[in-house]
């Protein structure tokens, strides 16, 4: 199965590790979503416009790496209302991708309008 990641998952940045048995795919882009940044990570939304877009890294990763990034992105199958972040199928690049969705307010947080998450902040 394929997942996007935008955010501290990508290569380079501090959650990257998580994917360490995955596959790297492509860097691609998903439209109809918008970027919000959060300080420590970003908040993706869906919108309805399709010029709204975010530029994701695809990789292929096995059950057991998608359940790591679900404990990751605090997504919980069983109780998604009550997750931080929502799995959600993605088949606009004419294949399914698992992108996580911020499941709370972005009521607030400032938007990254040009859809690349570019923070490097480190917990010291």
């Amino acid at each position: 199965m394929k997942i996007a990641v935008y955010g501290t998952l990508k290569e380079g940045f501090s959650n990257h590790t998580y994917l360490e048995n995955a596959t790297f795919i492509r860097t691609d882009v998903l439209k109809g979503y918008r970027m919000f940044d959060k300080l420590w990570y970003p908040c993706v939304v869906e919108d309805n416009d399709v010029s709204k877009e975010i530029v994701v890294e695809i990789y292929e990763v096995d059950r057991k790496t998608l359940g790591e990034v679900d404990r990751v992105e605090g997504f919980m199958e069983e109780h998604p209302d009550e997750s931080l972040f929502v799995r959600t199928a993605d088949c606009s690049l004419g294949e399914m991708v698992w992108v996580y969705l911020f499941n709370k307010s972005v009521d607030g947080m400032e938007e990254i309008s040009d859809g690349i998450w570019r923070h490097r902040r480190f917990v010291v």
